[in-house]
């Protein structure tokens, strides 16, 4: 399976998954719109949005699973297209139970090792052009 194609499964289960959470929040459904009009227009363009807004910053602290990350990551919100986690990142803390803050780590734990996947299968840039 394409690493992207894969990449936008496993954000489209998050996204619902993380619904019973913040589905009430007026802000969760153009997110999940986002989510799905940019994987119809370009499969790979949630993967790098992903990486540039999230993983580029903030990788270790989501490895590390550091609550810090959703307690001061004040720049999710201006982030284009970052909103499934910072409507995360607004109610964790005490709305959030050990059970639902376990489950939102081993998502974006999948994110991010898809992430790696899809730079890795990412054609290299500096390919020469054969005349």
């Amino acid at each position: 399976m394409d690493p992207w194609e894969l990449f936008n499964r496993k954000l489209d289960a998050f996204v619902a998954d993380v619904r019973p959470l913040i589905g009430h929040l007026p802000e969760y459904s153009a997110a999940q719109s986002s989510v799905r009009l940019l994987a119809s227009v370009d499969p790979r363009k949630n993967q790098e949005v992903f990486n540039r807004a999230i993983v580029s910053k903030y990788e270790a602290q989501l490895l590390a699973k550091d609550e810090s990350f959703f307690l001061s990551a004040t720049d999710l919100t201006s982030a284009r297209h970052s909103g499934i986690v910072a409507l995360v990142r607004d109610i964790w803390g005490a709305q959030l139970s050990e059970a639902d803050k376990a489950a939102i780590w081993a998502h974006l734990h999948v994110l991010v090792a898809l992430n790696r996947r899809c730079v890795a299968a990412r054609p290299s840039s500096s390919s020469s052009v054969q005349a």
